[in-house]
This record gives structure tokens, sequence and C-alpha cells, in this order.
């Protein structure tokens, strides 16, 4: 089980340090990645059924999938995330989160370089008013890259997970993760219904 795997890997360093493992470097791209051009932004050509109707991880994807297409490749992200808004750059910096932390938890998403995406995916919950799922994020950072213990008394496991816990299969971290995280998607549907316009047009053209 590559989670396990690499909870293994990550405790018995954690144990033999009191040093943070996963080190944060100086990183002036976080504010890069949240910066929004507003005079050239990037609104794509979405159906309207599909737009309302869609729930969950698919209408996380159906907003997803034009911008990632735009993008292309993480080697353009500055340049062309800048014209995304903030409900925009949450789906597309809250993905990388999920499909890391969904297969091998947090371990995974710090180990292979997602931690400079951790600015903007927290600003973007907070810009839709996910607040448990930031409040867990900010708990994570401290235990993974600044080695504060005390972020694990701060973390609640719903019993269906804590046996998990308690064999060191997940971290409190990615039990409550996979309790709550992606009830940040519901936030996301509520806040694109209330604002339509910043994630999609619905007339005949296609985005430019």
């Amino acid at each position: 089980m590559k989670l396990f795997t690499l909870l293994k890997s990550y405790l018995s360093i954690k144990k033999a340090s009191s040093t943070p493992i996963f080190e944060e470097s100086p990183d002036q791209k976080a504010s890069i990645y949240w910066k929004f051009d507003e005079t050239n932004p990037f609104i794509p050509n979405l159906e309207k059924e599909q737009f309302e109707s869609l729930t969950g991880m698919d209408f996380g994807w159906y907003v997803l999938e034009p911008l990632s297409l735009y993008v292309d490749h993480s080697k353009y992200e500055e340049e062309r995330c800048v014209r995304f808004n903030y409900a925009q750059k949450f789906i597309y910096f809250w993905w990388y989160l999920d499909a890391q932390v969904s297969n091998g938890g947090f371990v995974q998403f710090f180990i292979n370089g997602y931690g400079k995406y951790l600015d903007p995916i927290k600003r973007g919950l907070m810009h839709i008013g996910a607040t448990e799922q930031y409040q867990l994020l900010v708990l994570a950072e401290r235990y993974f890259k600044k080695n504060d213990e005390s972020a694990l008394k701060e973390i609640k496991v719903d019993e269906q997970y804590q046996f998990l816990v308690d064999q060191e299969i997940l971290t409190p971290f990615c039990a409550k993760y996979l309790e709550i995280g992606r009830g940040a998607l519901d936030f996301f549907k509520e806040y694109a219904l209330k604002h339509p316009d910043e994630l999609a047009s619905f007339k005949t053209e296609t985005a430019k």
C-alpha cells in the first residue's frame, strides 16, 4: 500500500530528527500564483445545464478541464494562471492537493513538491468559505513543514478512521482529509451558483 509505505518512511525519519522533514525553501511563487489580471480574465464557454446540475468531483472537473487545457503544462502556470480569478485558482490548485493526499497522504503531497501550491490552495479555500478545510491545511502545514507536534492535539479523527490512525496506516491529518477534504467542493458549487460569471460564459463563442 503506497500510503502505508510513505507514512512508515516519514515516521522513521521524523523520529530520528528534531528538524522539519519538508524544509520550506524561500518561495516567491506563492504570491505569484495568487495574482489575477482582472483586465484579461480567462472565462471558458460551458453548458449551463451541466454547470447547474453537476456536483462534487464531476462539477469540479467540468470547471477545471478547460483551465487545465489552457495552461497545458506546469511550466506555463506562472504565466497563464494569472488570468484565473480566485475561484478558478481554487479549483485548479486544489485538484493537485486532492490527487496527492487521496493517493499518498500529505507526505506524498510534500515529498512530490506540491507544497509550493499550499498558499493559493489555502487562500482559495477561504475565498469560497471552506473554513474547516482551510484549518486542516494550516494544521498539516504546522506539523509536516514546521515540525509542530502540538498540531496533532488539534485534530479530532472520526471513529471510522481511528483504527487506521492507531495502526499508523493513516496520519490524523490524512484521516481528517478523507472525512472532510472533498467537502470543499460543496462550498465551491455553492459559490459557483452565486457567481456563475466568474467561472463560465454560457454564450456560443469559445474563450480566447
